[in-house]
């Protein structure tokens, strides 16, 4: 078997959470859960026991169309190396899902845990992803007083 890493840094590390957190879920794993339970961000998202904030963040990636690594600088993607590697075409897929992103999340999503020093982690991680407008955040023990909101 042969088999070329072309994406270059791991696209689990999506480069917003905090080090030092004990998250037991990768970023890329969240994404995959979420897609695979049908979540497109059209209707309310709640994580009460958001920790470190992973699927919040994820679920306002997806509900926004946010490409996941837009970001990265040019080159970083190994892909980019390639000989035959299409410049041009990457550029214009890039702006294409750049233009694609919605101003806003068509449904709430809140994100809580009964840990302020949690939600203020997952709060950062999320400013450091840039999703952090989308996301209403909360210490709370229970959710019954988001039905009434």
């Amino acid at each position: 078997m042969l088999s070329l890493d072309t994406s270059g840094k791991s696209l689990h590390k999506r480069r917003y959470r905090e080090s030092g957190y004990p998250a037991p879920l990768k970023a890329t794993l969240a994404a995959a859960i979420l897609t695979l339970a049908g979540y497109d961000g059209t209707e309310a998202f709640l994580d009460p026991m958001c920790g470190s904030g992973t699927l919040a963040i994820e679920a306002a990636t997806i509900a926004v169309r946010k490409a996941p690594q837009i970001r990265r600088r040019k080159g970083e993607f190994h892909f980019e190396w390639l000989r035959d590697f299409d410049r041009d075409l990457w550029r214009r897929t890039q702006e294409r899902v750049r233009a694609a992103k919605l101003e806003a999340p068509p449904a709430p999503i809140v994100a809580s845990d009964i840990e302020g020093a949690c939600v203020e982690m997952a709060r950062r991680s999320a400013l450091r992803a840039r999703v952090e407008k989308y996301i209403r955040f909360d210490v709370a023990r229970s959710t019954r007083k988001w039905a009434t909101r």
